[in-house]
């Protein structure tokens, strides 16, 4: 393949091939990588009973979220600091809305919270799985960007899930 991100700008279900895992998915084995188009997990193997992932987002998802969520409105009666306290939260049940995870096809509820990639300073959502329910061996996280409309980006991300006795 063309060494360039190119193919997934035009159109991302093309670039990715879902019996294919990624070292870009995986921070153990994307440190080379200055610019992340996919989640982040720590590893393709997963020994702790929580998972953390990173879920970027992208500049171009604002007109999205506008139009899912709308705008935050400032209200005047309010203090700066309220107002930005409330913006702060907008934003963030924004991301919430349409960033979705599935383990293993099953749903899971996640409490984000707003993060900047220490490597790459991109700004995105960072949350945390619990896996003490999980079964041993090979899982499946799907995450799902679904901006209305039939308008859906999703990445699937195998791992492995040994934890520590």
């Amino acid at each position: 393949m063309l060494n360039t991100n190119i193919p997934y700008l035009i159109k991302q279900e093309v670039y990715f091939d879902e019996t294919k895992t990624y070292a870009g998915y995986y921070k153990t084995e994307n440190e080379q990588l200055n610019f992340l188009l996919t989640p982040e997990i720590t590893s393709d193997v997963i020994q702790a009973n929580h998972l953390k992932i990173f879920i970027p987002i992208f500049s171009h998802e604002k007109k999205l979220r506008e139009k899912i969520c709308g705008t935050y409105v400032e209200d005047e009666n309010k203090s700066k600091a309220e107002q930005r306290k409330e913006a702060r939260l907008f934003y963030l049940n924004s991301y919430q809305k349409y960033n979705h995870i599935l383990l293993n096809d099953e749903e899971v509820s996640v409490g984000y919270l707003k993060y900047d990639h220490p490597k790459t300073k991109q700004f995105g959502i960072v949350g945390y799985i619990n896996l003490s329910n999980t079964a041993i061996g090979k899982n499946t996280l799907k995450i799902k960007k679904d901006y209305g409309d039939e308008n859906t980006t999703e990445w699937t991300i195998p791992f492995q899930y040994f934890p520590k006795k």
